[in-house]
């Protein structure tokens, strides 16, 4: 595997993760919003 198969697998790993976490980190930080108001 050269490097730069890795770093793109790694890249689409990282973008995926993102897509999944905004939904449950979104939430939290909307929980704290509204908490703070």
């Amino acid at each position: 595997m050269n490097p730069k198969t890795k770093t793109f697998l790694v890249i689409k790993i990282n973008l995926l993760i993102l897509k999944l976490l905004p939904k449950t980190y979104a939430e939290k930080n909307y929980d704290r919003r509204t908490e703070t108001l």
